[in-house]
């Protein structure tokens, strides 16, 4: 099924459209309030084209100027990302090399793909995130040929490397969720200064990507109750504290060889230790733990997994889907699309029940098969050429069917109330 995402509720949702062209063919009804947004970020972008992507309205256009002081490369195309209600998540300027910041510049010509061909270089503009720069290179390493994506924020710091990524790749996965306040002042709390590369799930817990405020990459783990659980940094040998330095060297596994980056994990309750993965001449491979003071020991699963979310916004959004539907089971729980999103098996149907990270309740949405529709629904339908993937959609402010549709005007999402009403 192809979901879309309402941020809004269904009343936000009665705006006018305007019909555009489709570079897929066809003409796309694009809302009046995501074109107006479009215009005014982007007044007399030239040979622009829409497309609906995942949630979103994209709009492709030529060569263009960004705003402060970003010049485009002079070649290629543009991508801007809008919701429903016109509001601004990404955009992808095409741009060259001898365009980006010196020190982007500067931390590219000292990596190992300086000498490697440069196909492509997209800047990432995104609502609430650093700017993110990409560098897509092609070579041989190892005697493979391969292509790579380097993902680099504003100073310099690699905060991604993407091997031989997917042909027509967009960025959709990139675009950034949307935290709550609360989760950036979480945030600048323990680190001021930080820069929220991006925000994700990570088996129940949120994952928030930062460049703190000496330019290292840090990936922190909250609870959906936006409780620090974890720091997790990635370290080099040559920044080992001596006491860890010493510690190895002395230990019985001097002999054998860092395979991997070190990781460092500093947790909640103050458990603060180094994990080195090890590689001997056997082919043995090892983990080990060594805290700052050198104590050494084999890292068990324990000291290696990530922590799994919980707290009480977690319990909040339980307590409601048991008040709302009664026997529920959960099946599981994750982050989509900068929400929290609850699969449970209800009155024998799978629903997916959404809330923000306040654990205030957004929607809820099925699928219904065309012969369970009202008949009011059904003679509103009637008139399409094609009808698909068609779900009930539940929100604060009412509720209404969502179906995928194709006519003369090609491929798109309607809205219908359950008394036959065109939403």
């Amino acid at each position: 099924m192809r979901k879309v995402i309402f941020a809004l509720s269904v009343t936000a949702l009665l705006f006018a459209a305007g019909c555009e062209k489709n570079p897929a063919g066809g003409e796309l009804d694009v809302p009046q309030s995501v074109l107006s947004a479009f215009d005014e970020m982007y007044p007399g972008a030239e040979d622009v084209q829409w497309s609906s992507r995942q949630s979103y309205f994209v709009a492709t256009f030529g060569d263009y100027l960004p705003v402060k002081g970003m010049s485009s490369s002079g070649s290629g195309r543009n991508a801007a990302w809008f919701d429903f209600s016109g509001k601004w998540y990404m955009t992808e300027f095409n741009s060259s090399l001898g365009m980006l910041p010196q020190a982007v510049r500067d931390a590219f010509a000292s990596s190992e793909y300086a000498s490697w061909r440069v196909d492509d270089v997209d800047v990432l503009r995104r609502s609430g995130t650093a700017v993110i720069y990409v560098i897509e290179v092609e070579g041989q390493k190892d005697g493979v040929f391969m292509e790579v994506d380097l993902y680099y924020s504003e100073d310099g710091v690699l905060v991604k490397e993407v091997v031989d990524a997917e042909d027509g790749y967009d960025y959709g996965d990139y675009i950034p969720s949307r935290p709550a306040e609360s989760l950036a002042d979480a945030v600048e709390s323990l680190y001021p200064g930080a820069r929220i590369v991006d925000v994700d799930e990570d088996d129940g817990a949120i994952e928030v990507e930062i460049v703190d405020a000496d330019r290292i990459f840090r990936e922190l783990y909250f609870d959906f109750g936006l409780e620090w659980m974890l720091t997790k940094t990635e370290v080099r040998y040559s920044l080992l504290p001596a006491a860890v330095v010493a510690a190895f060297g002395n230990s019985e596994y001097s002999g054998y060889r860092i395979d991997d980056d070190i990781d460092h994990y500093l947790w909640s309750s103050g458990e603060e230790y180094y994990v080195l993965e090890l590689e001997s001449r056997d082919d043995d491979d090892i983990k080990i733990k060594i805290t700052p003071d050198g104590t050494v020991s084999v890292a068990d699963r324990d000291d290696v997994n990530l922590p799994v979310g919980g707290g009480a916004a977690v319990g909040a959004a339980a307590e409601f889907i048991n008040g709302k539907y009664p026997g529920a089971v959960i099946v599981e729980v994750e982050e989509d699309d900068g929400f929290i999103k609850y699969e449970i098996v209800h009155d024998g149907k799978e629903k997916d029940v959404y809330f923000n990270w306040s654990a205030e309740w957004v929607r809820t949405e099925w699928d219904v098969r065309y012969r369970d529709l009202p008949d009011a629904v059904k003679q509103a339908l009637a008139s399409y050429r094609e009808v698909d993937d068609i779900s009930f959609v539940e929100t604060p402010s009412g509720s209404f069917y969502l179906a995928e549709v194709e006519d003369g005007r090609g491929e798109r999402d309607i809205r219908i109330a359950p008394d036959g009403t065109l939403l």
